[in-house]
């Protein structure tokens, strides 16, 4: 069989996969619900790419089993066998503002990042280049710590959310030449993760006749699945510029969460009350497709790129139904970011500098001001959006052994009515791979 009879086997293979199920829209879901794409990690994919993290742009630059991710079409450029190994350190912080003063905590883990092998079949014209790989898609790490006078509700409160965990995706994709000019590539993928959450919290009426006072502790154990497919391609315009395209179907998610919600109710001079519930909860959850487009371009011993991106987090679904308000605003809105960066590889030298900033805006229009209850939305009236700077580094050793470094600062805030919110991660990982 041809390559480009195989390409075209394996993108109408990968189509199908997506099944009626992702591409379904229907009537309006509870619009506080939200906040869950952001606080599982959603909203925020993973970096599998360690130089291309650096370079803030992938869908014209990544040229080795990473590509099985980041572009399937540049699996075509890989003319060896290639494996890759990254890991990553990821902090990120959430400040909490009511007007009472910011309260947040740090989070961070060392997790794999990626880990994948990629070898090229020569086949007649071209070649053909299966990969497979395993990445963190989603990390869940969310740490939220407040205190405030909830007037709406005449009660004080306090909450305290600790969230741990992260979500893989195990892909298996081909990339080969169509012609001399043009690539492409498709990959399909399932999800395997897990979540465990814990949220405390409290409160006492502003008005004590009588005193009374609430505590909630609750423990969830979330188990994630899912699965999704990507398509690409790569034009290469002449030797001084190539395109690259990448688009990633709806992602279907699944989440199954057990959990314990254990109520106490104290009241002055009375007996009070103790209630524990036991939870099993399955929701699927529908990720909108995502549309990539790059630039790379060669300038003697640069390489500049340019990326833009774009998402409808409108037509984002949570069992089936779409997130939208009693007058039918959508929750999520569309998002349209923007990057580029500029690697240097000096004469001579086995060294390659580069560095890269991104820009795009959050998905959430309206901020959730009722974390203890999940029944109140104020709409965002400020935003920053997300900013991410990056710089990284990647060193040859010995003609085969590459190994790359890249550190991220990701910021942004959003301010409504009632509630600002401050975001700031920040990313360290380190590749390790080998050319056989």
């Amino acid at each position: 069989m041809s390559s480009r009879g195989a390409a075209c086997i394996l993108i109408v293979v990968a189509l199908a996969s997506i099944g009626p199920g992702a591409m379904r829209t229907a009537r309006g879901q509870a619009a506080d619900r939200a906040i869950e794409f952001e606080d599982l990690g959603f909203t925020r994919p993973g970096e599998p790419g360690v130089r291309s993290s650096a370079l803030c742009a992938f869908a014209a630059s990544a040229t080795d089993a990473t590509a099985l991710v980041l572009n399937t079409a540049g699996l075509a450029r890989v003319k060896r066998v290639h494996g890759g190994v990254a890991l990553a350190y990821d902090g990120s912080r959430v400040d909490v503002d009511y007007g009472n003063g910011a309260t947040g905590d740090d989070q961070g883990a060392l997790r794999l990042a990626f880990a994948g092998v990629a070898f090229p079949i020569p086949v007649l014209r071209g070649s053909l280049v299966p990969a497979v790989s395993v990445h963190r898609a989603f990390t869940s790490d969310l740490a939220i710590d407040y205190a405030r006078d909830n007037a709406a509700d005449g009660r004080s409160e306090t909450f305290e959310m600790e969230q741990r965990g992260a979500t893989y995706a195990y892909s298996l994709g081909v990339g080969t030449d169509l012609s001399s000019a043009l690539s492409a590539g498709v990959s399909v993928f399932g999800l395997d993760g897990s979540i465990d959450t814990q949220r405390q919290y409290d409160w006492q009426p502003l008005v004590t006749d009588p005193a009374e006072h609430t505590f909630v502790l609750e423990d969830i154990a979330s188990d994630v699945s899912g699965y999704g497919a990507q398509v690409g391609m790569q034009l290469f315009l002449h030797e001084r510029a190539s395109v690259g395209i990448r688009f990633n179907t709806p992602t279907v998610i699944n989440v199954r969460s057990v959990g314990v919600h254990e109520e106490t109710r104290q009241v002055d001079n009375d007996v009070g009350s103790f209630v524990r519930e036991e939870t099993d909860v399955s929701t699927e959850y529908i990720i909108p497709y995502r549309v990539d487009g790059a630039i790379a371009v060669p300038v003697r011993s640069l390489l500049v790129t340019a990326q833009v991106s774009y998402v409808n987090w409108g037509e984002a679904a949570i069992d089936g139904r779409r997130i939208l308000t009693q007058e039918t605003d959508p929750v999520l809105d569309t998002v349209v970011g923007f990057g580029g960066g500029v690697e240097w590889s000096p004469a001579r030298l086995p060294l390659r500098l580069r560095a890269g900033f991104e820009h795009a805006p959050a998905p959430l229009r309206y901020l959730q001001t009722d974390r203890i209850d999940n029944d109140r939305l104020d709409r965002v009236q400020v935003e920053s959006g997300r900013t991410r700077i990056a710089a990284g580094a990647g060193l040859l050793l010995r003609s085969r052994i590459v190994v790359d470094a890249a550190w991220v600062l990701t910021s942004g805030s959003r301010e409504s009515n009632i509630l600002r919110d401050q975001y700031r991660a920040s990313l360290v990982s380190v590749q390790g791979t080998y050319w056989f």
